[in-house]
């Protein structure tokens, strides 16, 4: 609870229901993301058209964790993901990837002839 603590201390505009929040969603064992969560909601009033909730912040972050393995630039912390909105691109691209790699065409279809000038079905 240390790192809570921590964190509360630091960032004191951040209000109680938003730590509830971050502290409930992020699951990850040793709570790695709440400092990113604490930092980007204490400046959220500076981030263009921010009218995201306490609860959509770190679903998106969440959402990063699960879809890291599709994910070129997997560090949180970088200047990049300072803009929420490209947090999020982020991870709707890598959704799709993700979709895309998991899809096996055969489950679909049935594969008549496939080469590289057909692919008939």
């Amino acid at each position: 609870m240390a790192k809570i603590d921590e964190l509360i201390q630091k960032y004191p505009k951040v209000g109680t229901a938003a730590i509830r929040i971050f502290n409930e969603l992020d699951t990850t064992p040793t709570k790695k993301y709440l400092p990113y969560l604490f930092q980007t909601w204490n400046r959220r009033n500076s981030i263009r058209n921010c009218n995201w909730s306490s609860r959509q912040l770190a679903t998106w972050v969440m959402a990063f964790d699960s879809l890291l393995p599709y994910i070129e630039n997997k560090d949180i912390y970088s200047k990049d993901y300072l803009d929420l909105f490209f947090l999020r691109d982020v991870v709707l691209k890598a959704e799709e990837t993700k979709q895309e790699k998991l899809f096996v065409k055969e489950d679909h279809v049935e594969v008549i002839l496939e080469n590289d000038n057909f692919f008939y079905c």
